[in-house]
């Protein structure tokens, strides 16, 4: 039932409204008494964000409904509004015409495999816990998340670093992902916005920014004299970027580039990386006294392996990775203090 990354498939077949509310009705049973839940603009998005809403209230969860956020927004509100749970309806990087649920935890971080177990182990066996008639969940939103969202990057970088006089290209891709563009605006950053109105039927590229699908943000760096360009996927936790030259730069030059930032700040440590990641952070990394470790998804750093997880945002300023960077909620102070 569950890939790496929750839930997906084409609508109608893999992902349906029953599944959506088997979801909802799992999620409750195994104990989780209040959920933020959050949808990417995918058109199949409202009916699913409806029955997985209605499967936790029918087994007695309260729901606090996002509207359209995306899926690092969601995973750091669910701490913010005291919440047991958050799950995202999104396809992420997928086409237009798939979709799927991704399932968090209050700390940020996916279901981890017992989790995901019991919950498909629950919908498999239907063994679901029914509120009484008068015990149902209540459903209420909270319009503050993208602005929450927003201020903590906001705060998370230093406003003495010279960024005011830079000029950013921000390719949201139809998506979700207003948060970096709202952000680096608030700091003063020059910000055009490409792709900025959310479409789920991704008009203006493939949801998934690679080079072959960010050409367009390319030629506007380089011929708008721009400092850079941010691409992001439908549901705004995979992240790509331009250099000044309008050039693609490859991921593995980015993970190498926040870990080395990240090693100097923490005086060496672990860096975990993608399974299919090159000698190319290791070589970033090596004169600085660390090491990379290969991780299945994600990536952290740590002084000891034991403790990778608790400076798994540590590389990354914006918010949760593998390939392209993927975003979570920052933690750490951008640009690192070297």
């Amino acid at each position: 039932m569950f890939g790496t990354s929750g839930i997906r498939g084409p609508i109608g077949d893999a992902v349906t409204a029953d599944l959506a509310l088997s979801i909802g009705r799992a999620v409750a049973t195994d104990g989780a008494e209040t959920v933020v839940i959050g949808r990417d603009a995918r058109e199949s998005g409202g009916f699913l964000r409806d029955a997985v809403t209605a499967g936790c209230r029918e087994c007695g969860a309260d729901v606090i409904d996002l509207g359209m956020a995306a899926t690092p927004t969601v995973a750091r509100s669910i701490a913010r509004l005291n919440a047991d749970a958050g799950i995202v309806v999104t396809a992420s990087h997928n086409p237009s015409e798939d979709n799927g649920l991704k399932l968090w935890t209050p700390s940020g971080q996916a279901f981890d495999t017992d989790r995901r177990n019991r919950i498909a182990g629950i919908v498999e066996n239907e063994s679901y816990t029914f509120a009484a008639w008068d015990e149902s969940g209540t459903r209420r939103s909270d319009d503050r998340a993208i602005a929450a969202h927003t201020n903590a990057v906001v705060e998370a970088i230093e406003t003495d670093a010279a960024i005011d006089d830079l000029s950013v290209v921000v390719d949201v891709g139809n998506g979700v992902g207003s948060v970096t563009a709202a952000a680096l605006g608030e700091l003063g950053v020059d910000v055009t916005t490409l792709n900025a109105q959310p479409d789920g039927s991704f008009p203006g590229r493939p949801s998934e920014p690679t080079a072959e699908t960010v050409t367009t943000l390319c030629r506007q760096v380089e011929h708008g004299d721009a400092d850079l360009g941010i691409a992001h996927d439908g549901d705004a936790d995979r992240m790509v970027a331009v250099d000044e030259t309008g050039t693609f730069v490859p991921k593995d030059v980015l993970l190498a580039l926040f870990a080395r930032r990240a090693v100097a700040r923490a005086g060496g440590g672990v860096v975990a990386a993608p399974v299919d990641t090159s000698r190319c952070v290791d070589d970033a990394i090596d004169s600085l006294g660390a090491a990379s470790r290969e991780r299945r998804s994600a990536m952290c750093l740590s002084p000891r392996p034991r403790h990778a997880k608790r400076l798994s945002s540590a590389v990354n300023p914006l918010g949760r990775g593998s390939g392209p960077m993927k975003h979570s909620a920052p933690t750490a102070r951008w640009p690192p203090r070297s």
